[in-house]
């Protein structure tokens, strides 16, 4: 955006700059309560982590050697570069933001994702606030990349999802990546 370069009218030229000045500020802050939010949850999840770590250990104390050889490992390794990328969650996390709603795993997912053993499968429950259900189903729907799934007892690669655990079912139109959620 260009400045006013008229030296008749330095105000408006100064508010101009305040205005962009603002703007800029408005995006930081943004990206500032973003990172604050995600770090605040990665506190939860490591604490959430350690506590599962403790109870393991106390239940099978044979396996602190192998914890510990697999913890150096982890130390060793050099970090993951942060791909750009986009993840075959992005836009349902974007949908979510814009509803100002968390994204909250629940089932074998969020089992998977807190480092429990088990099964991952192909459906993935979220949690979503009663009150903005229907809004995020719809923004979900105007994608083009979600479906109504009619049938709730439908079953998704063996994982049966009944009536009693959802209030809406929505079903990929298309799969981009055998890895992702249907």
């Amino acid at each position: 955006m260009s400045l006013p370069q008229s030296p008749v009218d330095p105000v408006a030229r100064l508010e101009a700059e305040l205005a962009q000045e603002k703007a800029a500020h408005a995006r930081t802050n943004k990206k500032l309560e973003a990172i604050t939010h995600l770090h605040a949850n990665q506190a939860i999840t490591i604490s959430s982590q350690i506590g599962i770590i403790r109870s393991q250990i106390q239940r099978h104390p044979e396996d602190i050697a192998d914890i510990q050889v697999e913890a150096r490992k982890a130390e060793d390794e050099p970090p993951k570069p942060v791909t750009s990328e986009e993840g075959s969650l992005d836009h349902v996390l974007d949908i979510l933001e814009s509803h100002q709603h968390p994204f909250l795993f629940v089932g074998c997912a969020a089992q998977r994702w807190m480092g429990s053993a088990g099964t991952m499968t192909r459906v993935c429950e979220i949690l979503i606030r009663h009150n903005t259900l229907k809004a995020v189903a719809s923004d979900l729907l105007a994608t083009s990349r979600w479906t109504l799934n009619e049938d709730p007892e439908d079953i998704f690669d063996n994982d049966t999802v009944s009536n009693c655990d959802a209030d809406i079912v929505l079903r990929r139109t298309s799969i981009e990546n055998q890895d992702e959620f249907r």
